[in-house]
Parts: C-alpha cells; sequence; structure tokens
C-alpha cells in the first residue's frame, strides 16, 4: 500500500517548524512524528535615538509601532512616523529610517 504525503503550508505572515512534509502509513493509518508547527512572523524590537518606537501590540506580524521623540525632539520626516511588521520579519520602509532631531 501507498504512503500518502502531505506537506504543510503556513500562511502569510508566519514560517514553519519542523518537519515540513508528513506521512501517513497506510497500514497504520498514522501520521510521523514531528509535524510543522506555524510561527508568527516577529520583526523584533526597534530602536531610535532621541527617542522610541512604541509597539502597543507586540512586534509580530501585522502589529504596528509608533515614532515618539523626546522633548525638544521632531521626527526627520514627519510623515513616517509609524511602521508595520511585514512577512518575512521586516519592517516596512521608510519608516523604519526617520530619526529624532532637535
Amino acid at each position: 500500500l501507498p504512503t500518502t504525503l502531505c506537506t504543510l503550508l503556513c500562511p502569510t505572515g508566519h514560517h514553519g517548524s519542523g518537519d515540513s512534509t508528513i506521512h501517513c502509513d497506510a497500514v497504520s493509518l498514522t501520521w510521523n512524528d514531528h509535524p510543522q508547527t506555524c510561527i508568527i512572523d516577529d520583526c523584533g524590537s526597534l530602536s531610535v535615538a532621541d527617542g522610541s518606537w512604541i509597539c502597543l501590540s507586540g512586534t509580530t506580524y501585522g502589529e504596528t509601532c509608533n515614532l515618539s521623540c523626546n522633548s525638544g525632539y521632531a521626527p526627520s520626516s514627519p510623515t513616517a512616523t509609524s511602521t508595520t511588521c511585514q512577512a518575512g520579519e521586516t519592517w516596512d520602509a521608510p519608516s523604519t529610517t526617520t530619526t529624532c532631531v532637535d
């Protein structure tokens, strides 16, 4: 009897951990051990001199962080003061190049 193969795919904004191909033994009707699990992408923390990025809901896929400059400083690009975590664990640009200037 043939073995059934399945390839597990993760949705956008997630990456796999473990074996992406699982096998079903046609005789015992059981799946192999250690199937893949999908983990949400995490872009990690952001830093900026003379301010901070405020991430109220975290730094994972789809979450948005907003730039807050210290007193006496302002964003170098007033129209780019937020950034969103993208699929592939990267922050969208050009927001992450915005700095706080006096």
